[in-house]
């Protein structure tokens, strides 16, 4: 029996040899196919990897065991947002100074930072401009959302306290305004024109680079106190939503996220009059919904692509043969997808529900 299926094996061998030898030119292109194909694959899952590996290195920047208070929780808006209900979020109370103080007395929480943030401000040196991002920050915000310093210092409480005109400024901004071969030692002490003021420059950041387009080292911080007493809050509804202040509050080593927003939850309840059937008026953020709206995106992405080019080939007849694979190729490729997100689908809850439980201290968590 095992010598029969051994014979057979040699006959279905040789058989293949000998159509490869009569057929030599489908043979080599046949051969050629497989090997584009699965170089092809091997490139896109490697370009994939690696910007994953670098989209997870930038939002580390948002840190893991960091919670964002703000005015509204964060979402994914497609298309034009619903009047009624930014004017809802528009009349929400902005987070205070107050707030943070509170939330940095609790016990699962190491500090507590206020902050508020205004898009392409313009500042000005010897004729030359930068539009970054400016930011009204305390003392400690820096460091707890991983902002490293190349040279000179933060912002100070004594700053926050005075309404000092001092700044600290990003990587981009300093080549922006002093040129690109400036040095960071010589940028210390010059004076930065904003809004009629002079801005000590006390810091300057190292470079963290870009994602998706947006210069992390385009901006610039001074202190909260000097930051409200010069720009006015927005008037128009979106920049009440979104450039209202917020605060970021680093969670004690060891504590769960879970366990510290409860506890702020509970805080700004009580200090709200919230009751516990009331839909709270505050959003609690953390890394990982940037983490899944990136995973939503890219998969949604490569979906996209494959239908796509299903429909151009479907369309296309013989003009489009030879630069796209058959239908029935792509056909199976996207039930392979399919089939094969299913099936790691009730795994990724599975264990997802266990990072959960490691977490936030339970298995579901979100609202019903």
């Amino acid at each position: 029996m095992i010598l029969k299926r051994l014979m057979d094996g040699f006959s279905l061998l040789a058989t293949a040899w000998q159509n490869i030898l009569s057929h030599k030119l489908r043979a080599v292109l046949t051969t050629l196919g497989v090997m584009i194909g699965i170089g092809s694959l091997t490139a896109m899952v490697g370009i994939i990897e690696g910007i994953n590996s670098y989209i997870y290195r930038a939002f580390g920047a948002v840190g893991s065991d960091l919670i964002y208070v703000t005015k509204s929780q964060w979402n994914l808006q497609l298309g034009r947002p619903d009047r009624r209900k930014m004017m809802e979020l528009a009349r929400r109370p902005d987070l205070t100074r107050e707030d943070a103080l509170a939330i940095q007395e609790l016990p699962t929480v190491a500090g507590a930072f206020i902050t508020q943030e205004r898009g392409g401000r313009t500042l000005r040196y010897r004729g030359k401009i930068s539009t970054p991002d400016l930011y009204g920050i305390v003392e400690g915000y820096l460091s707890a959302t991983g902002y490293d310093l190349m040279v000179g210092r933060e912002i100070l409480s004594t700053d926050t306290l005075y309404r000092r005109n001092v700044m600290v400024i990003g990587d981009r901004v300093m080549k922006d305004l002093f040129g690109d071969r400036a040095l960071p030692e010589r940028v210390l002490g010059k004076e930065i024109r904003f809004r009629g003021r002079r801005f000590v420059v006390v810091g300057v950041l190292a470079p963290r680079g870009k994602i998706l387009g947006n210069d992390l080292d385009l901006v610039a911080f001074i202190p909260y106190t000097t930051f409200r007493q010069i720009l006015r809050p927005p008037r128009w509804t979106f920049g009440r939503v979104w450039f209202s202040p917020h605060v970021v509050v680093k969670v004690r080593p060891g504590v769960r996220l879970s366990r510290a927003m409860e506890e702020i939850e509970q805080l700004l309840r009580a200090r709200r009059g919230l009751t516990y059937d009331e839909e709270r008026n505050f959003g609690l953020n953390t890394q990982e919904f940037l983490l899944s709206l990136y995973r939503q995106i890219t998969f949604g992405i490569f979906a996209a692509m494959v239908g796509i080019a299903y429909l151009v080939k479907a369309r296309s007849g013989h003009a489009g043969e030879g630069r796209l694979p058959s239908l029935g190729v792509l056909d199976d490729v996207m039930y392979q997808a399919i089939a094969l997100g299913f099936a790691f689908f009730p795994i990724a809850t599975v264990l997802g529900a266990l990072w959960a439980a490691e977490a936030w201290g339970g298995y579901w968590s979100w609202d019903p």
